[in-house]
C-alpha cells in the first residue's frame, strides 16, 4: 500500500531498457560457467551464452544484451520514482549444479535519459571483494501506459525475489577468505550457515545478552517476550488503522476520478469512432500508397541491379585499363631516360593508385553487402506488414459483427415492447436465447480478447526487438556514416594532396618545359652552329677533296708515265721497299763516307803539311840557281790535286747541304703530321696551305736538284726521287687517314644528333602519356566519387524508407489499441443494454 500511496498523482510511462553485460571479473577456486539473470515478478531474462571463467584468468567476456519492458512513474516535478533492477550472477559447475556468486542493484530510472557506457560495478554479497562487472544501460520510451497496465501494476505489489540461489553447496572461492568472513560474522551480528544436501543456506541471529550481563532467567524472558508482543500488536494496529484511513481516502478520490473519467470516456467514444472512420479511410489510402511505394521500390531495385551490373562492367574496364596502364608504365620505365628519382615517384604514385582502386573495390563490396542486408530487412518488414494487415481485417470483421448485433438488439427492444403478453413470453424466450448467445459471444470475445492481448504482447515484444534491432542498425548506420564521412574527409584530403601534387607536377612540368624550351633553343642554336660548322667542314672537305683530286690527278699523270698496269704498281712497291733498303744502305754508306771523310781530312791535313814542306822546299829550290824539271812537274801535280780537293769539298758541301735540307724537310713533315693529329678541324686549312707551300718548295728543290745534279752521280738522283715519292705517299696517306677520321667523327655526331632527337621525342611522348594517365586517374577518381555519392543517396533513401516503415508500424499499433478500446466500449454498451433489458423485464 505504501507504494500505491507514493504513486498517487504520478504519470505512468512505459520504457524498454537494454542492459548489455560486457565482462565480469571474479577470483574463483574452480573453473565454472557464468550465467547472469535479470528477473522481475514473472518476467525472467538470462544470458543465452554461458561464458567460461577459469581461475587462472579470473575474467570472462560476455557481450550480450538483456531487454525488458518496465513502467516508470513520473512525478509532477518531472522526476521519475526509483525503479530497482537486480542482476544476479550464477556459477554453473558442470555435472554438479549452480550457485549464486553475487548481485548488482541498479536504479533504472537514472539511465533512460543519460545512458551508461561500459561502467564497472562491484558485486554485492560476493566473497571476492575485488569482483567487478562491466555494464551498459540504455532506455527507450514506448509511450503512456494503458488502463490494463495500470490495473496490472496496482494489483499485488510484491517484493523482489530472484529465486536463483542454486543447489551447489561446495566452496567456489578460496577457503581463507571464507574463514575470515565467518569470523567477522561470528563476532558481529547474524551468522550464515551454508546449505547441505541440496538445501539452501540459513541465517542464524546473534545470541541475546541482557544488559546486566548476568545469568539468563526464563521467567524474565517470557515477560519480555509478552511485552514485546503487546507493543508489536499495538504498533501493527495503529499502522493498520492509519493505512486503512489513508486507503479509504484514496479510494474515495479514485472513485471520484473514475466517475469523471467515465464521463470523459463517453465523450471520447464518439470522437474516437469518428476518428477511427477517418483513420480507416486514411489507412486504406495509406495502404494504396504503400502498394505504389512497393512497386516503385521494385523498379528502383531493378534500376539498382542495372547500376550494379554497369558498375561491375566499369570495374572490369577499370581493371583492364589498370593492367594496360601497368604495361604502359613498364614500357615507359624501359624506354624513359629520366632519373631514378622520377621513376621512383612514378612507381610510388602507381602503388598509391592501386591501393586506392583496391580500397574502392572493398568499399563497393561492403556497400553491396549492405544493400543485400537492407533488402532482407525490407522483406521481413513487408511480411510483418502483411501479418498486421491480416489481424486488422479480422478485427474489422469482428467489429462489423458486433455492430450488426447491436443494431438488431436496438431494433428488437422497441418493437417487442409494444406487443402483447403472449408475444412478451415469446420475446422473453427469444431474449433468453439471445442472452445465452450473447454470453457465448462474450466468452468467445473474451477468448479472442485474450488471444489478441497475447498477440499484442507478442507484437509489442517483436516491435521492441525490432526497435532494438533498428536502434542497433541505426547505430551501425551512424557508425558507417561516420566512417564514410571520415573516409570522405580523408578522400578530400587525399584529393587536395593529389591536387597539390598535380599542381606541383604541373609547375615542375612547366619549369621543365621552359627548361626544355631553353635547352631546345640552345640545342637548336648548337645544332645550327653544328650545321654551320658541318657546312664549313663540308666546304673544307670539298676544297680538300678538290686539292686531293688535283694531287691525285698529278700523281696519276706522273704514275701514268711510269705505271700503266698493276704490275707497275707492284714494281713500284717493290722499288719502294728496295729504296727503303737502299736508304738504309745509303745511311750506312753516309756513315762510312763520314768516316772516310774523316780519314780524308786527316790525309788532307797530312798532305797539307807535306805541301807546306814541299812549298818550303820549292821556295828554297827556286831561290837556288839551278832548277830541276821534276820540281815543275810536282808543282803541277800539287795544283791539280788542290783543285780536285776543292771540287770534292764543294761537292761534299753541296751533298751535305742537300741532305741537311732533306733531313730538315722530313723533320718538319713529322712535326707537321704530329700537329695535325693534335689540332682540330679548324687547322686543316693551314695544314693544306703548308702542304701546298711544301709541295711548291719540294718542286723548286727538285728542279734545283735536277739542275744541280745533272753532272752528278746517278745514285744521288735516285735517292732524291725516292725520297720525294716517299714523302708524297706519306702525306697522301696521312690526309686520307685524317679525312676518314673526320668522316667517322661526322657520322658519330650525326648519330648522336639523331639519338638526341629520338630521346627528345620519346621524352615528349612519355610526358604526354603521363598526362593522359593522370587524366584517366582523375576521371576514375571522379567516377568513384560519383559512385560513392550514388550509394550515399541510396543509403539515405533506404533510411527514409525504414523511418516510414517504423512510422507505419507505430500507426498500426495505435490503430490496434484504438480497435481494442472500441471493442471494450462495445462490450460496455452491450452490458448496459442487457441491464436495461433486465430492468424492463423486472418491471
Amino acid at each position: 500500500m505504501s507504494k500505491v500511496l507514493q504513486r498517487i498523482g504520478t504519470k505512468k510511462q512505459v520504457f524498454s531498457f537494454d542492459i548489455t553485460i560486457h565482462s565480469i571479473q571474479i577470483a574463483l577456486n574452480t573453473p565454472v560457467r557464468v550465467n547472469i539473470v535479470w528477473k522481475r515478478r514473472q518476467k525472467r531474462i538470462e544470458t543465452k551464452n554461458k561464458a567460461a571463467l577459469s581461475p587462472s584468468v579470473g575474467s570472462a567476456e560476455i557481450n550480450e544484451t538483456l531487454t525488458m519492458i518496465n513502467t516508470l512513474y513520473q512525478e509532477k516535478s518531472g522526476k521519475f520514482q526509483r525503479k530497482k533492477a537486480v542482476l544476479t550472477v550464477q556459477a554453473i559447475v558442470e555435472g554438479k549444479g549452480m550457485k549464486k556468486i553475487g548481485s548488482v542493484g541498479l536504479n533504472i530510472s537514472d539511465y533512460f535519459s543519460s545512458p551508461l557506457n561500459n561502467q564497472a560495478f562491484p558485486l554485492e554479497n560476493c566473497p571476492d571483494k575485488n569482483s567487478r562487472i562491466w555494464v551498459s544501460i540504455r532506455g527507450q520510451a514506448l509511450g503512456d501506459a494503458t488502463i490494463a497496465d495500470n490495473m496490472s501494476e496496482a494489483s499485488g505489489v510484491t517484493g523482489f525475489s530472484m529465486g536463483t540461489e542454486g543447489d551447489y553447496s561446495a566452496n567456489l572461492f578460496h577457503e581463507q577468505n571464507l574463514e575470515d568472513i565467518d569470523e567477522e560474522s561470528s563476532n558481529s551480528g547474524p551468522q550464515i550457515i551454508p546449505g547441505r544436501d541440496g538445501k539452501p543456506p540459513m541465517i542464524r541471529g546473534p545470541l541475546m545478552k541482557f544488559p546486566d550481563g548476568g545469568p539468563v532467567n526464563p521467567m524474565k524472558i517470557s515477560e519480555a517476550m509478552g511485552n514485546q508482543r503487546q507493543k508489536l500488536e499495538e504498533e501493527i494496529n495503529s499502522t493498520k488503522i492509519s493505512e486503512l484511513k489513508a486507503s479509504l481516502q484514496l479510494l474515495e478520490k479514485e472513485n471520484l476520478q473514475i466517475k469523471s473519467e467515465k464521463d470523459d470516456l463517453k465523450v471520447q467514444l464518439g470522437i474516437s469512432l469518428e476518428k477511427s472512420k477517418k483513420e480507416r479511410e486514411n489507412y486504406s489510402e495509406h495502404m494504396k500508397k504503400l502498394d505504389t511505394d512497393i512497386e516503385n521500390l521494385k523498379k528502383k531495385n531493378e534500376t539498382l541491379r542495372d547500376r550494379v551490373q554497369r558498375r561491375d562492367e566499369k570495374i572490369d574496364k577499370l581493371k583492364k585499363d589498370n593492367d594496360s596502364m601497368l604495361n604502359d608504365i613498364k614500357e615507359l620505365e624501359k624506354s624513359s631516360f629520366g632519373t631514378s628519382e622520377e621513376k621512383g615517384q612514378l612507381r610510388i604514385e602507381n602503388d598509391q593508385i592501386k591501393a586506392k582502386v583496391s580500397e574502392q573495390d572493398q568499399k563497393i563490396q561492403n556497400l553491396n553487402k549492405h544493400v543485400d542486408s537492407l533488402r532482407e530487412e525490407k522483406k521481413s518488414l513487408e511480411n510483418s506488414l502483411q501479418q498486421s494487415q491480416n489481424t486488422i481485417t479480422q478485427l474489422k470483421a469482428d467489429l462489423e459483427l458486433l455492430r450488426h448485433d447491436f443494431t438488431e438488439s436496438r431494433e428488437a427492444v422497441p418493437s417487442k415492447g409494444q406487443d402483447s403478453d403472449a408475444v412478451f413470453e415469446n420475446y422473453k424466450k427469444k431474449t433468453e436465447v439471445l442472452i445465452n448467445n450473447y454470453k457465448k459471444d462474450i466468452k468467445t470475445l473474451e477468448h479472442e480478447r485474450e488471444e489478441v492481448l497475447s498477440k499484442q504482447t507478442e507484437m509489442t515484444f517483436e516491435l521492441q526487438k525490432a526497435k532494438s534491432e533498428a536502434g542497433s542498425i541505426e547505430e551501425r548506420y551512424r557508425q558507417q556514416l561516420l566512417k564514410f564521412e571520415k573516409e570522405y574527409q580523408s578522400i578530400k584530403e587525399e584529393n587536395s594532396e593529389i591536387k597539390q601534387k598535380l599542381e606541383d607536377e604541373l609547375n615542375s612540368r612547366r619549369i621543365f618545359e621552359r627548361k626544355s624550351s631553353v635547352e631546345k633553343s640552345d640545342f637548336d642554336n648548337k645544332f645550327a652552329r653544328m650545321n654551320q660548322t658541318f657546312q664549313e667542314m663540308k666546304a673544307k672537305k670539298e676544297s680538300l677533296e678538290q686539292t686531293l683530286a688535283e694531287y691525285e690527278r698529278q700523281l696519276h699523270k706522273k704514275q701514268s708515265e711510269y705505271e700503266n698496269d698493276a704490275a707497275n704498281n707492284k714494281k713500284l712497291l717493290e722499288k719502294c721497299e728496295r729504296l727503303e733498303q737502299k736508304v738504309k744502305k745509303y745511311k750506312d754508306e753516309v756513315s762510312a763516307k763520314n768516316k772516310e771523310l774523316e780519314g780524308i781530312y786527316s790525309t788532307k791535313e797530312s798532305l797539307e803539311q807535306e805541301n807546306f814542306t814541299l812549298r818550303e822546299h820549292l821556295k828554297t829550290a827556286t831561290t837556288t840557281e839551278f832548277s830541276d824539271p821534276a820540281n815543275i812537274i810536282l808543282q803541277e801535280q800539287v795544283e791539280s790535286l788542290t783543285n780536285r780537293v776543292k771540287q770534292n769539298e764543294q761537292n761534299y758541301q753541296k751533298e751535305k747541304a742537300s741532305l741537311n735540307e732533306k733531313i730538315r724537310i722530313l723533320e718538319n713533315q713529322v712535326s707537321i703530321l704530329e700537329k695535325k693529329k693534335k689540332e682540330s678541324m679548324d687547322t686543316y686549312e693551314q695544314t693544306v696551305h703548308k702542304l701546298t707551300v711544301e709541295n711548291s718548295m719540294l718542286k723548286d728543290q727538285v728542279k734545283e736538284n735536277k739542275d744541280s745534279t745533272k753532272h752528278k752521280h746517278l745514285s744521288s738522283t735516285d735517292l732524291i726521287s725516292g725520297m720525294q715519292k716517299e714523302s708524297n705517299n706519306e702525306t697522301i696517306q696521312l690526309m686520307k687517314i685524317d679525312i676518314s677520321e673526320l668522316k667517322s667523327k661526322l657520322t658519330e655526331l650525326q648519330d648522336e644528333n639523331k639519338a638526341l632527337e629520338k630521346k627528345y621525342v620519346d621524352a615528349k611522348m612519355g610526358w604526354a602519356n603521363a598526362d593522359l594517365e593522370k587524366e584517366n586517374v582523375i576521371q576514375r577518381y571522379r567516377d568513384a566519387q560519383e559512385q560513392l555519392r550514388e550509394y550515399s543517396s541510396q543509403y539515405t533513401v533506404m533510411e527514409v524508407e525504414m523511418y516510414k516503415i517504423n512510422e507505419r508500424f507505430g500507426q498500426t499499433l495505435n490503430q490496434n489499441n484504438e480497435l481494442e478500446i472500441e471493442v471494450n466500449n462495445l462490450r460496455i454498451q452491450i452490458d448496459e443494454l442487457k441491464n436495461t433489458k433486465k430492468k424492463k423485464l423486472f418491471r
